[in-house]
C-alpha cells in the first residue's frame, strides 16, 4: 500500500534511501551497482509513487553518469560506457514506470475495496437499525394488540361478533357476557340469540341484524330491551356492521353503550333547563309588568310636562299623609291668561316649567309639589309645625323674587300663595279648601304674594 503521507515527505525519504544505497556500493566497491540501485528505485516507486520514483530515478541517474564516466567526470564517456548508460537510463525509465503504474492500479483497487467495504458497512448498519425498528415495532404492536385486547374485554361497554348467516355468537367481551347472564365470554360464544334472550328480545335483535347487513356503513340505534333474565330495561346505543373475517365469512360486529343512567341524567337535566327557562321568563314577565305597571302608575301620579304629582298623585299623597303637621300652600300664578295671549302657549309651557322647578328648588325633597291644575301647584310641606310660618313667608318671597329673574328669555311673572296649617281643618279636602279661600282672598286685594288662611 503507498503510504499516505505529503509529497515533499515522499520525495525526502527516497533522496535519503538512494543517498543510502549509493554510499554502500560507493565504499563498498561494488562493482556493478546498478543492480542495487534498480531495486532502491523499485522500492521507492513502489513506496511513494510517482513523487519518489522520480526523485529515486534521477538519484540513479546521475550516478551512473559518475560511475560511467571518464574519470567521473560526469561528461566524458567511452563509447562502451555510453551505450551503458543510454541502457541504464532506459532500464530506469522503464523500471520506474512499470512500478508506478502498477502501484497506481493497486491503490485505485484498493481505494475500490475500501469503498465497497464502507458501503457494505453502512448497509449493514442500516440494516441493523431497521431490524431493530422492526422488532422494536413488532414489540409495540403486540403489546399495543394486548392492551387493544385486554381492554375490549374489560371495558364496560357491551362487544361481540356473531356469524351473519347462523346468528351464532363468534366472540363478546365480558361486559356482554355479564348481560346475557354468563359469568365468562366462553358461556356466549356458540350460541344465538334464540338460546340467551327471551323470544320477544331475541326476535328484536335479530330483526336488527338484518338491518345492519343491509346497510354500507354502520347502523347506529338506540333501543329500550330487557337483560338475560328480563328483570331490568335498559337503554342501549348500539352499533352494528358487517365485515369478513380472514376466512371470508360474513360476519357482524356490534357494541352496545348503556346509556340508561346518561339517558336519565340527560332528561333530568333537560327538565331542569325547562324548569329554570320557565322561571327566567315568568321573572322576566313579571319585571315586565311590573316596570309597565310603575310606568302607568307613573304616567297616571304625574304632570307629563313639569314631572310633578298631578291631581291623582296629590289625592293619593295625601290619602297617605297625617295632616295635622303640614303647611299646604296653594300657588296660583297671575295673569297666566294673558301670558299665553300674549307669548303664545309654548313660552306659557315653559313658565310653568320654570316655577316648577323654582319651587322644587326652595323646597326640601321630602316635601310633595304638585301641579293640580292649568296654572294651580300645591305645596305639601310634611312634618312641619307652627314655628315655620317665618320660614313658609321667607320661601314664598324668594320664589316670586326668581320668577321675576328674567335672564333666562321669559317675561317676569309672580305667584300668589294661599298657606294653611293642618291643624286648622278637619280632613285633607277642607285643608285644600281653606288654602284655596286664602290664595282667592290675596288676589282680590291685590295678587303676588302670601296670604295664611288663619291668624296664629
Amino acid at each position: 500500500m503507498q503510504l499516505q503521507v505529503s509529497l515533499p515527505v515522499k520525495m525526502a525519504a527516497s533522496l535519503i534511501i538512494m543517498a543510502a544505497l549509493i554510499a554502500f556500493v560507493y565504499f563498498a566497491n561494488v562493482p556493478n551497482p546498478n543492480m542495487i540501485l534498480i531495486a532502491g528505485l523499485v522500492l521507492c516507486s513502489a513506496m511513494f509513487g510517482f513523487g519518489g520514483g522520480i526523485v529515486a530515478a534521477v538519484v540513479m541517474f546521475f550516478y551512473t553518469l559518475y560511475f560511467f564516466s571518464t574519470d567521473n567526470s560526469f561528461t566524458q564517456f567511452t563509447p562502451q560506457n555510453l551505450q551503458k548508460v543510454v541502457v541504464s537510463l532506459v532500464g530506469i525509465l522503464a523500471d520506474m514506470l512499470l512500478v508506478c503504474f502498477l502501484k497506481q492500479t493497486e491503490v485505485r483497487s484498493f481505494n475500490a475495496v475500501e469503498a465497497l467495504t464502507q458501503k457494505l458497512k453502512e448497509e449493514t448498519e442500516a440494516t441493523k437499525l431497521e431490524l431493530a425498528e422492526e422488532t422494536q415495532y413488532v414489540t409495540e404492536l403486540t403489546e399495543l394488540m394486548g392492551s387493544m385486547s385486554s381492554m375490549l374485554t374489560n371495558m364496560p361497554a357491551m362487544s361481540f361478533s356473531k356469524d351473519a348467516q347462523t346468528g351464532v355468537y363468534l366472540a363478546c367481551n365480558q361486559a356482554f357476557a355479564e348481560y346475557a347472564g354468563k359469568k365468562k365470554p366462553e358461556e356466549v360464544i356458540g350460541l344465538t340469540d334464540h338460546q340467551i334472550f327471551d323470544p320477544t328480545t331475541a326476535a328484536h335483535f335479530v330483526e336488527d341484524d338484518q338491518k345492519a347487513l343491509q346497510m354500507d356503513g354502520p347502523y347506529i340505534f338506540f333501543e329500550d330491551v330487557p337483560d338475560a333474565f328480563c328483570s331490568v330495561m335498559r337503554n342501549l346505543q348500539t352499533t352494528k356492521k358487517k365485515y369478513r373475517d380472514t376466512t371470508g365469512r360474513l360476519c357482524l360486529l356490534g357494541m352496545c353503550v348503556d346509556v340508561t343512567e346518561t339517558t336519565r341524567a340527560k332528561a333530568e337535566q333537560v327538565a331542569r333547563e325547562v324548569r329554570e327557562e320557565e322561571e327566567r321568563e315568568k321573572q322576566a314577565l313579571e319585571a315586565f309588568y311590573k316596570k309597565d305597571v310603575e310606568r302607568l302608575s307613573y304616567q297616571a301620579s304625574h304632570d307629563e310636562l313639569t314631572g310633578l304629582y298631578n291631581r291623582f298623585g296629590y289625592d293619593f299623597l295625601l290619602s297617605e299623609l297625617d295632616i295635622s303637621s303640614v303647611y299646604l300652600l296653594m300657588v296660583d300664578v297671575d295673569d297666566f291668561k294673558t301670558v299665553n295671549d300674549t307669548y303664545g302657549h309654548e313660552i306659557g309651557d315653559r313658565m310653568l316649567v320654570k316655577i316648577a322647578n323654582t319651587l322644587k328648588n326652595n323646597f326640601r325633597s321630602d316635601d310633595c309639589i304638585c301641579r293640580v291644575g292649568g296654572d294651580e301647584f300645591v305645596v305639601v310641606m310634611v312634618h312641619a309645625n307652627t314655628g315655620l310660618r317665618a320660614l313658609v313667608k321667607a320661601k314664598v318671597e324668594k320664589i316670586n323674587r326668581e320668577l321675576e329673574d328674567t335672564s333666562d328669555g321669559l317675561p317676569p311673572i309672580s305667584v300668589s300663595v294661599g298657606i294653611t296649617y293642618g291643624k286648622e281643618a278637619g280632613d285633607a279636602i277642607e285643608l285644600l279648601k281653606l288654602a284655596d279661600l286664602a290664595m282667592y282672598e290675596l288676589k282680590r286685594s291685590g295678587k303676588q304674594g302670601y296670604r295664611f288662611s288663619a291668624e296664629e
